[in-house]
C-alpha cells in the first residue's frame, strides 16, 4: 500500500491537496518532504528495484520513531489507484 507521511495537525491531504498541505507543513516547521528526502537519500542508488519498498520503509520508520509525536501515514486514496490503472490500460 502506498503511503505519504503527514502530521496530525495538518488538515490537508498530501495526496489530493498537495499545495495546501505543503504550505501548511512548512508553516508548522516540519518540512516533511525534506525530512523524508534526507532519510531516503541514504538508500543505495544501485538498488533501483527496491525503490518503492525503501520509500515505504522510510515512511514507516518516521512514524515509528515519531520524533515530534505528530507523524502519521496517509494511505493513497483508492481513486488515485483507479485512475493510474485506467491510464496504464489505455
Amino acid at each position: 500500500m502506498a503511503t505519504l507521511v503527514s502530521t496530525t495537525d495538518n488538515p490537508y491531504n498530501p495526496w489530493t491537496q498537495y499545495e495546501l498541505w505543503s504550505k501548511m507543513d512548512a508553516s508548522l516547521g516540519y518540512h516533511t518532504p525534506q525530512y523524508v528526502a534526507r532519510l531516503y537519500h541514504l538508500a543505495d542508488p544501485e538498488q533501483q528495484y527496491q525503490e518503492d519498498w525503501m520509500r515505504e520503509q522510510v515512511h514507516q520508520d518516521i512514524v515509528e520513531q515519531n520524533i515530534t509525536g505528530t507523524y502519521l501515514l496517509v494511505p493513497e486514496p483508492k481513486e488515485n489507484k483507479q485512475i493510474l490503472e485506467e491510464n496504464m490500460t489505455s
